[in-house]
């Protein structure tokens, strides 16, 4: 019994020991890879902060493409809805575009005549010119001179009541905020309030509009 006990006990401690160099040995390795999480969590989140750093860039980048977008627009107007002629011809479109802002806005002859167009076209696919059921494509006419562009800018009000609209051109993201816009700036308006769109921003009463704004 005696020695059967003693040789227990020394397995025993076999064991034991065993167990404490395999502990030892896990110990060793949980924290080796507690360590590389550590790492790979601070790595994500460098990588992270570099992420939002580069999509702020791009955000930047965006917003100062639409700038210089909107500046080179900065004298184009359009027209809508004025009627199209088959094989129209660039000469054409030029002589419709000033008997139109004589005969729809009022300027006066001797004013239009002095205006220089830099450029003259039509926006949008052939909707079927003289056809009776398709609208007219817009006439984008980029002007020579800033302020004979607003000049004819000002004297869209006469076009009220009709289904004619002239209106400045931006790039499609901005367009698309300024549209967005239009109902709130009506609103404004209907309600008493000094209200207008500016670049891609309402004003109210002087205060630029947040959507959080009631």
């Amino acid at each position: 019994m005696d020695r059967t006990v003693a040789g227990f006990e020394t397995e025993m401690k076999k064991l034991h020991t065993i167990v404490n160099d395999n502990m030892k040995h896990y110990n060793e390795k949980s924290m080796k890879v507690c360590e590389r999480v550590d790492n790979l969590e601070m790595s994500v989140g460098m990588a992270g902060d570099v992420i939002t750093q580069l999509r702020k860039a791009q955000s930047n980048i965006q917003d100062t493409l639409l700038y210089v977008q909107s500046q080179s627009m900065r004298s184009n107007l359009v027209f809508t809805n004025i009627k199209e002629s088959i094989n129209e011809r660039h000469k054409d479109c030029e002589v419709k575009l000033r008997q139109f802002i004589v005969e729809k806005l009022g300027v006066a002859q001797y004013l239009v005549d002095s205006i220089q167009f830099d450029r003259i076209g039509v926006s949008g696919s052939t909707s079927g010119a003289g056809s009776a059921t398709l609208r007219p494509r817009n006439i984008v006419a980029k002007f020579f001179l800033y302020k004979d562009k607003e000049m004819v800018r000002r004297a869209k009000s006469k076009l009220r009541g009709t289904d004619h609209y002239i209106f400045e051109q931006f790039p499609k993201e901005i367009a698309d905020k300024r549209r967005s816009l239009v109902p709130k700036m009506r609103k404004a308006i209907g309600d008493g309030k000094r209200a207008w769109i500016s670049y891609d921003t309402l004003y109210i009463n002087g205060r630029p509009f947040r959507d959080d704004d009631k």
